[in-house]
């Protein structure tokens, strides 16, 4: 592979770690909700222990599939752009597509909650004739 064909295939991994973050970025911000008491002050900030034992278990696994990924495309030796380009798509993830994913998660569940809530409102009698109300 070419220099610009890794580019774009570590660009396109780090969108991929970034997908793959939520799910440990969510336990993250459980384990800081709930442990107040035992904070440690990793990574510039106050996290929780469970916290930090996230995101250590997020990049080992993130860099366990990197090499995997290398190996499977044939990548060239490791060089520096080609982690600035995994972590450039890490920060395109979190700066665009994960505000949008969120965005659109949330008024999906705010419309299936509407859904619901209109489900269980009193059914009115067929019979029923609004415009004659008053």
């Amino acid at each position: 592979m070419s220099g610009p064909h890794v580019l774009l295939a570590c660009l396109f991994f780090g969108e991929l770690a970034g997908a793959l973050y939520e799910p440990f970025g969510a336990a993250a911000r459980a384990f800081s909700a709930r442990a107040p008491l035992a904070r440690t002050r990793a990574a510039g900030g106050a996290y929780a222990a469970g916290a930090v034992c996230a995101d250590v278990a997020f990049f080992l696994l993130c860099g366990a599939i990197f090499l995997l990924f290398s190996a499977l495309f044939r990548f060239p030796a490791f060089r520096p752009y080609m982690a600035a380009a995994a972590a450039g798509g890490f920060a395109l993830w979190r700066g665009s597509l994960h505000r949008t994913l969120a965005f659109l998660s949330k008024k999906l569940y705010n419309t299936y909650r509407s859904g619901r809530r209109l489900k269980r409102r009193k059914r009115r009698p067929s019979g029923y004739d609004e415009g004659r109300k008053v």
